[in-house]
């Protein structure tokens, strides 16, 4: 999971990180992603992105949980926008 660090930085860097790699593991299978196009894209340095994980595996699991705190946050809040009812 990402480090401290990572959780410290403004959300428009984590931001930018997450566009990254969720374009690069949507390129290509996961092992053969480049961390060299995220860090370009995400505009980061080789040394911050390891300082923010441990390796592209572990900003895979990141990403995917992301995604899936995103959508419970989603339906959590639709449920109490109609009262539990989906």
């Amino acid at each position: 999971m990402p480090t401290e660090r990572f959780n410290r930085l403004p959300d428009k860097k984590k931001e930018a990180i997450r566009i990254a790699a969720a374009k690069e593991f949507a390129r290509v299978l996961p092992e053969e992603v480049s961390i060299n196009r995220i860090i370009r894209d995400a505009e980061i340095s080789r040394g911050s992105f390891y300082t923010y994980f441990e390796d592209k595996g572990d900003l895979l699991r990141w990403l995917v949980e992301d995604v899936v705190d995103r959508n419970m946050q989603f339906y959590i809040q639709r449920l109490k926008e109609n009262g539990g009812d989906i």
